[in-house]
């Protein structure tokens, strides 16, 4: 399934492209296949900071720009 991304930014300190789309899902991805490691690890860090709060977490994401043109990726996730 191919996807296309419309904005940039980080999630913590891994570069991602993001696609805001419709609802509350949001697409986002590594922005180079070989930083797939890093995001996981980024997420796996705010997993664990999010278990020990008491509050519910929304996903640290910065955007910091919109991307012209908009870049399409194959997605190796299943429907």
């Amino acid at each position: 399934m191919k996807i296309t991304y419309t904005h940039k930014g980080w999630f913590f300190l891994c570069p991602v492209y993001l696609n805001p789309g419709e609802g509350e899902g949001m697409n986002v991805a590594a922005r180079r296949p070989w930083l797939d490691w890093w995001f996981d690890v980024n997420q796996e860090i705010f997993e664990a900071l999010a278990a020990h709060s008491y509050e519910e977490q929304s996903f640290p994401f910065k955007v910091t720009g919109r991307l012209d043109p908009p870049v399409t990726l194959e997605s190796s996730a299943e429907e």
